[in-house]
């Protein structure tokens, strides 16, 4: 028996495709119309506990539903930025080689003679002041 819990990048990509539309529309609704969007199927589990256990008052309750329209943007927010990665973040870890002390073909040491370079530069600027 596999004790090994953890998903494939495949079906992460897969409850993604399915989560970020989801919670987005179902936030989206919450923020229209909040205590009509918070007692809808997805929400009701929530809507029962806030309502009834916790007995809180109306504006409360819209509150706590726009607490809750928030977390699932922001999960929505967080499942988009980790699985469909923009082009920043591609041009960021192609950028890492340099910091590496080696450039695109990995020869040489790029940063130090670049950091040599600016260190000349601001002590001839200081020099001529």
């Amino acid at each position: 028996m596999s004790t090994d819990w953890r998903i494939s990048s495949f079906n992460g990509a897969l409850l993604a495709a399915y989560f970020i539309p989801t919670w987005t529309i179902v936030a989206f609704k919450i923020m229209i119309s909040p205590i009509h969007g918070l007692y809808e199927r997805p929400n009701i589990a929530v809507a029962l506990f806030i309502s009834d256990h916790l007995q809180l008052a109306a504006m409360t309750t819209v509150r706590f539903a726009w607490l809750l329209a928030l977390g699932k943007l922001t999960s929505a927010r967080v499942l988009l930025k980790q699985w469909m990665p923009s082009g920043k973040n591609i041009q960021f870890r192609r950028d890492q080689s340099r910091f590496r002390g080696f450039n695109r073909r990995g020869q040489g040491r790029f940063p130090e003679t670049r950091m040599v370079e600016i260190v000349h530069a601001v002590k001839k600027m200081t020099r001529d002041c």
